[in-house]
Formats: C-alpha cells, structure tokens, sequence
C-alpha cells in the first residue's frame, strides 16, 4: 500500500478513508468563506475529532449512528434547523451547509446550554412527574 494512501485510512476513526483523503494523502484543509461550512466543519472536527473537508460524507470522515444524532441535535439547538440523517447519510458536509440558514456565523452561535428549543421554549418540569412517582423532594416544592 501506498504510504500516503495507509497515512489517510489511519486519520479516519473506523478506517475508512474519504475520497478526499484517498487522492491526497493528507488531511488538512484550506480557508473556506462560508460561514455555515466552516461551523460544519468545526462541529464535524469536535465530533469526529478528524480534519474535514467540504466534501467529505459524515459516515466516510468516520461518523456513526450515535455521532450522527448528536451532530444533528447539536445543529438544531445552536442553529435551529432540522438536517435530515437521510441527507447526512449521503450528502457532503458543503450539500448540507447549504440547507442552514445564510446567517448562520460563528458570531450568531448560541451558546447549547443556555437554551431550550430554538423557538424559546423550555423543557418541560418534572416536578409533576416527580409528585406522581412520590418523590420526597417533589413534596417540598
């Protein structure tokens, strides 16, 4: 095997080598301008903890299932968008970037924790559910 080809399946987690990575050899990428690929690009590189490019496949960059779902909650509680996991499972990170909205910059990224669902609503209590099941500290509240 070539070693740049064996350098490449080695940088992805599960082995897998995206194309990219394949007729390269390597790894890193150049600046990109939009703001909504490189947010991708940082989330993917947080999650897969792998170098990304704008057209590598989730699954191939050496995603899975439990990755995929929460690359897609994390998106939709910072972003407020819904991606498809069908669309995740084919499409490249740049086909993807472009279905989140233009604003989409690193200087309109909230903050996941401070948050409930995008459209301001809060989870809901448990102390109800607390009450039901007799738990003691449900009773003081």
């Amino acid at each position: 095997m070539a070693p740049c080809l064996a350098q490449a399946l080695a940088a992805a987690p599960n082995g897998h080598a995206s194309a990219r990575q394949e007729a390269t050899g390597v790894s890193a990428v150049a600046a990109v301008d939009d703001p909504r690929v490189r947010y991708l690009m940082a989330l993917w590189k947080e999650l897969l903890d792998a170098d990304v490019a704008p057209g590598d496949n989730f699954f191939d960059a050496g995603g899975h299932s439990m990755l995929a779902v929460q690359m897609t909650d994390r998106v939709y509680r910072e972003r407020g968008v819904r991606l498809n996991m069908m669309r995740l499972a084919s499409w490249t990170l740049s086909q993807l970037a472009a279905e989140l909205p233009a604003s989409t910059d690193e200087s309109s990224r909230r903050p996941a924790a401070a948050h409930g669902a995008p459209d301001g609503r809060q989870p809901a209590s448990t102390s109800g559910l607390a009450r039901m099941l007799g738990s003691p500290e449900a009773a003081s509240q």
